[in-house]
């Protein structure tokens, strides 16, 4: 396990990410075929990956990826996962990662285990403008769907940084730092949790989101249940723009669209849907 610096403050309220390290879990790919598809439009790949269900206890948002450990699947994040500014992207030790996510019935879990040489975090609104990851998260996901997705009452897109690491701001501050949630306005963002470490080369982003922020009944959280999420850890060397960016899907960023948005399926302890 890679060594911990200095953790952030631990805030009983806010948004998600996180990373640990571990053996590699290989997501598999579904193509399809819609009936425009089948008149001469190009098919399409969906990568499908699985989200375990975490038996107790869950884990603490602390920055700490230790109760990480029973969770086996991973999903790496690494040159061939960059969808954006493939130019100026200077490898592995520039941007990269390690995304683990898993379930209960109450929250969804996040670990984001972070490489990045050069750390820049900005507070408010402007945390988007410097390193950070981004959560999207599509409620409703058909097997054939295509094209930009709306910004509307369904999906939700949560940025997060990890400049909580700050331990001079106080606690309401930092809940203001960690998380932001892009859209759609007017959700209650109360019961996420969220916690932040640095590392050598990086830092960890470690986070529980309640399945009803997100929009989810408790009815649907159950094995083999289907959502689309997408995870992007965006790097901003100067401050000043995005440079790169890495996404689990890895082709080339052209927008929010459902064919790029990969497909979870809830699964049970042993990590798979079946």
């Amino acid at each position: 396990m890679r060594r911990i610096l200095f953790a952030a403050l631990t805030v009983p309220l806010f948004t998600c990410m996180a990373g640990a390290t571990g053996k590699a879990a290989v997501g598999t790919e579904q193509t399809n075929k819609t009936d425009a598809a089948e008149a001469g439009m190009p098919t399409f790949r969906r990568s499908v990956y699985v989200c375990t269900l975490k038996p107790d206890p869950p884990p603490v948002p602390d920055g700490d990826p230790g109760e990480w450990n029973t969770i086996s699947t991973e999903y790496q994040m690494l040159d061939k996962n960059t969808a954006w500014g493939r130019d100026e992207y200077d490898g592995e030790s520039d941007l990269s990662g390690t995304i683990k996510l898993c379930y209960d019935a109450n929250y969804l879990y996040i670990l984001a285990d972070v490489v990045d040489d050069v750390l820049v975090f900005k507070s408010g609104v402007q945390m988007l403008n410097a390193d950070h990851i981004e959560l999207d998260f599509v409620p409703v996901l058909e097997d054939e769907a295509r094209g930009s997705i709306p910004m509307n009452a369904e999906m939700r897109v949560i940025g997060m940084t990890p400049c909580a690491v700050e331990k001079t701001i106080d606690a309401q501050q930092v809940m203001e730092n960690v998380a932001l949630l892009a859209g759609p306005v007017g959700i209650d963002m109360s019961g996420i949790g969220v916690g932040g470490s640095m590392t050598e080369d990086g830092y960890i982003l470690e986070a529980r989101i309640p399945w009803r922020v997100l929009g989810i009944q408790q009815n649907r959280v159950k094995r083999g249940e289907v959502f689309g999420i997408e995870v992007y850890i965006s790097d901003f060397d100067t401050g000043k723009r995005q440079e790169t960016m890495t996404t689990l899907d890895g082709r080339e960023w052209k927008g929010r669209r459902y064919e790029q948005i990969p497909k979870f399926i809830l699964g049970g302890t042993d990590g798979k849907a079946e």
